[in-house]
């Protein structure tokens, strides 16, 4: 799991400060399962190769060498992602990972995920308060209650894929169930 770009390991000019490979490598904060080995416990190959194919998959794989202080907000945000992709996870926790980002790169980013999962079939649950946000990437949108927090609606989201941030927002579609939510959203909380 990882939110809002803080996980990223501290920057700075240090000679010995790791690289965005490293960061992807060493998955700091990150307690496997039994099931799973970690990517640092791999075969120098098999390590590398899974590194190779996260940063890939995430569009960082020219920038394997750079400093994280090199990086924009976007591209620490997918390092973040390829770091956990690293894991061949069935599903990933994501806690308003888009939250600190302007607009442009949020929608680049929310394009980015949907990429990704359409490519390895990983889960997503994805946490936001930004109702377009959550219609937008989500097959299901859950409105949780307040303490204790309990679900208290969930949202079947039919819109057509593939997904684009200009046509699929004008759907009708689209409008009826970000008003749905929002609705249900005020009820709970109103």
């Amino acid at each position: 799991m990882f939110d809002q770009g803080k996980n990223l390991i501290p920057t700075g000019f240090r000679l010995n400060e790791p690289r965005v490979v490293e960061n992807v490598l060493l998955q700091k904060g990150r307690v496997p399962r039994q099931s799973e080995k970690p990517v640092a416990l791999l075969r120098p190959l098999q390590r590398a190769r899974r590194v190779q194919d996260a940063l890939a998959l995430v569009g960082l794989e020219k920038n394997a060498d750079d400093y994280p202080w090199q990086l924009s907000g976007g591209m620490q945000q997918r390092v973040q992602i390829a770091r956990a992709l690293a894991l061949r996870p069935a599903v990933m926790l994501m806690d308003e990972p888009f939250a600190a980002l302007d607009a442009m790169t949020k929608a680049s980013m929310q394009d980015e995920l949907l990429r990704v999962r359409d490519r390895t079939g990983t889960s997503f649950v994805f946490i936001t308060h930004d109702i377009e946000e959550a219609v937008y990437l989500g097959d299901r949108i859950a409105v949780l209650t307040g303490s204790p927090g309990r679900i208290d609606r969930i949202f079947e989201i039919g819109l057509p894929v593939p997904r684009d941030q200009l046509s699929t927002r004008q759907l009708p579609k689209f409008l009826e169930y970000r008003y749905a939510v929002h609705q249900a959203i005020g009820r709970v909380h109103g």
